[in-house]
């Protein structure tokens, strides 16, 4: 009997405290939240590289699952996201433009690299950074080695039939070396 009380009295205590709780962050919502941010961000900002690397191994723990609740969510909502996707690029066409505009000049590259495999089914690994006047050379079918215009078009080769590639490559790693002490 003394216990059923003690049983009543404590889910009436726990009840009025939830109540209270509940009034108090209804009152104190923005305050709280704002606090809550402002907390969030320092912790982040201190807390960076551990941030990181617990993001980086969750993801590689979890990759195969997160893409299947991704292609999952794609295929239930393929219609949705055509439709918004559509709607997106209409509203903001002229913005996405000057965009692609902008990123092409900032990045040549990438419009090469694009070309280049779409029309010779040639891969695009750079064994270097591109620099002002320089050719991207396929060394083999993969792989891009920039040096200057003028060593490249100092040998005629063909990376498909291999004609000059021999020559072309020891000149060319010949530069490399000399140029970035490797």
């Amino acid at each position: 009997m003394v216990s059923q009380r003690k049983d009543e009295s404590r889910e009436a205590y726990l009840k009025r405290k939830r109540e209270v709780e509940r009034r108090y962050y209804q009152e104190h919502k923005k305050e709280m939240n704002a606090r809550s941010r402002k907390n969030n961000v320092r912790y982040h900002q201190e807390h960076k590289k551990e941030d990181n690397v617990r993001s980086l191994t969750y993801y590689h723990e979890h990759r195969k699952d997160m893409n299947i609740r991704s292609l999952a969510y794609y295929y239930e909502h393929k219609e949705e996201i055509k439709i918004y996707n559509r709607e997106y690029q209409q509203e903001h066409n002229e913005e996405i433009k000057i965009y692609n505009r902008e990123y092409q000049q900032e990045h040549p590259e990438v419009k090469a690299k694009s070309n280049a495999k779409r029309k010779r089914h040639l891969g695009y690994i750079t064994l270097n950074d591109r620099f002002e006047g320089s050719h991207g050379h396929h060394v083999d079918k993969n792989h891009v080695l920039y040096i200057p215009a003028k060593l490249h078009r100092s040998v005629y080769h063909n990376v498909f039939t291999g004609q000059g590639m021999a020559e072309i490559n020891t000149l060319a790693f010949e530069w490399m070396n000399k140029n970035t002490g490797i």
